[in-house]
């Protein structure tokens, strides 16, 4: 069983998202494989494939981790800005309470058979726990230079089509960093940015994402209050159009009682 926790972004704010990337999805939807937005989150932690018998155990740390970090009841969060990973994966970042996000994702990942450097659990290729190389720097699934960003709070829109990957040896070399657009730019998403995104005459992957990051860099979606934490069992394959299948296994309130 592949596991991760996460929390959810609530309907009115995916609904927000699905309409501000629909004039980027008619220009480069083709290129792009993009994710189920029924099944959009924050990942807080990936966990790799486990035995049934550890939801509990699971459970159990993770309200550990709630219990042991200063966390207000509420978290008041909202997507904004956009990046890129290692020149193929799309993601919204995350902001509002950040900070004390970030400390409940620590904790979270703060386990020994998490697999906390690819916190990616809908990619096929992300590290499993159970693989001798997950804990390495630039273990398979990831870059060493992916490491620090994908620990940023996100939530992943889309990936690169196979066949859209290779790009030439000098646009790989120039979009291996990272891309973040969020922190460099402020207001509110602009449609017109996504009608006017044609698509690259080179359909260079790293090219086109860095089209698309750029575009999305003002998006400002509306804020809402998280209150719990969703451990998630991740089925590769079986879900919406060979997507992975998504089914809430356990749920951790931030505060007790709720």
């Amino acid at each position: 069983m592949r596991l991760f926790a996460s929390i959810r972004a609530p309907e009115e704010v995916r609904e927000h998202l699905v309409t501000a990337l629909r004039p980027i999805r008619d220009d480069n939807g083709p290129l792009l494989r993009w994710t189920d937005p029924d099944q959009w989150h924050l990942t807080m932690a990936f966990y790799g494939d486990r035995p049934d018998g550890s939801v509990d155990e699971l459970a159990e740390h993770i309200a550990a981790a709630v219990a042991t970090t200063p966390t207000p009841p509420e978290l008041d969060l909202h997507l904004r800005g956009a990046g890129s990973f290692s020149g193929r994966t799309l993601w919204i970042g995350v902001g509002g309470d950040v900070v004390p996000l970030r400390h409940l994702m620590a904790a979270c990942a703060h386990d020994p058979f998490a697999a906390d450097d690819d916190p990616d659990p809908d990619d096929p290729s992300a590290a499993r726990s159970g693989d001798s190389g997950s804990r390495r720097s630039g273990s398979r699934g990831s870059r060493a230079g992916d490491q620090p960003e994908r620990r940023r709070a996100h939530l992943t829109v889309a990936r690169l089509r196979a066949r859209e990957q290779g790009g030439r040896r000098d646009d790989r070399r120039s979009h291996r960093r990272n891309t973040w657009a969020g922190d460099r730019r402020r207001g509110r998403f602009d449609d017109r940015a996504g009608r006017d995104l044609a698509r690259p005459a080179r359909h260079d992957g790293a090219t086109l994402l860095h089209d698309v990051v750029h575009a999305l860099s003002v998006y400002a979606g509306p804020t809402w209050s998280a209150t719990e934490i969703e451990l998630v069992s991740s089925r590769l394959g079986e879900g919406r159009s060979g997507g992975p299948l998504h089914e809430t296994v356990a749920t951790i309130p931030f505060a007790p009682g709720r």
